[in-house]
């Protein structure tokens, strides 16, 4: 890969195991050529369209501002627009496209994770995180009426279906496409040549990315593992297992569209 002419670019989805991907990419390339951006809110919670459109309000004054400044609204503080100029890496949580442009050509690689096990990490790590995050709220769309966070993974799923959560139903196709249907995200890994991989076989994928892109081995290291990575699977019935599926089906799209055309399955 000639770095002089293409940029490698890693938009993580969040609970995809991203932070090994990322952080393993960054000790091949070197860190000091390698930039993680802002996150971009495409997942935060949002239970009415007047929430939406707050949050679309919001990330437009952000752009707005950035090109008024020059500072890109994905860059942190610790970034300058400088140093993106010959940065080989960027990742984070960001829709692909959104990134700075660098005046290279993008080279994108992503991951994506079987919607059913994605989502019982999720629910783990609200369990673990939320209180944190949300401070003394009691009011949040991803706290019950009681001002609690459900206590099992399917008392979790009601609650999301009830509050008709925005942007909580299929997250992961929304990082390909704002229109969040897998169609959509098909279309843009075809047109932009998108590499994508599965949680289930990161090895293979990277060993695969690396030898496309002409890079050096990318040794995966697993890292990040907190109190919701280390929670045994949850004994799910046939049935509740479909009616996650369900309720992620344009996810459950493109897990199956990637796993058929990586012969991942």
């Amino acid at each position: 890969m000639d770095f002089s002419k293409h940029v490698l670019i890693f938009p993580h989805i969040p609970k995809t195991a991203g932070s090994s991907v990322g952080d393993s990419i960054v000790d091949t390339l070197g860190a000091d050529r390698c930039h993680r951006l802002r996150m971009q809110k495409i997942e935060n919670p949002r239970s009415s369209r007047a929430a939406e459109l707050g949050v679309l309000a919001h990330e437009f004054m952000l752009k707005t501002a950035g090109h008024v400044t020059g500072r890109h609204y994905l860059l942190s503080k610790r970034t300058s627009p400088e140093a993106i100029g010959s940065a080989r890496f960027l990742w984070g949580h960001f829709r692909i496209g959104e990134e700075p442009d660098t005046g290279r050509r993008p080279r994108y690689i992503t991951v994506v994770r079987d919607p059913v096990d994605r989502f019982l990490s999720y629910f783990h790590y609200r369990r673990d995180q939320l209180p944190t995050l949300i401070g003394n709220k009691t009011k949040h769309p991803l706290l019950d009426d009681n001002g609690e966070i459900p206590s099992t993974p399917m008392a979790y799923l009601e609650m999301l279906e009830r509050r008709s959560a925005k942007n909580w139903q299929d997250p992961q196709v929304r990082y390909f496409s704002p229109e969040g249907t897998f169609e959509a995200a098909r279309e843009v890994i075809e047109g932009r040549d998108i590499r994508v991989g599965s949680v289930a076989n990161l090895g293979s994928f990277l060993d695969t990315v690396a030898d496309d892109l002409g890079i050096e081995e990318i040794k995966l290291e697993h890292k990040n593992k907190g109190r919701s990575r280390s929670k045994a699977r949850e004994e799910l019935s046939a049935d509740e297992k479909a009616r996650i599926s369900q309720y992620f089906s344009e996810d459950r799209k493109l897990y199956d569209y990637v796993i058929a055309e990586t012969g991942d399955g």
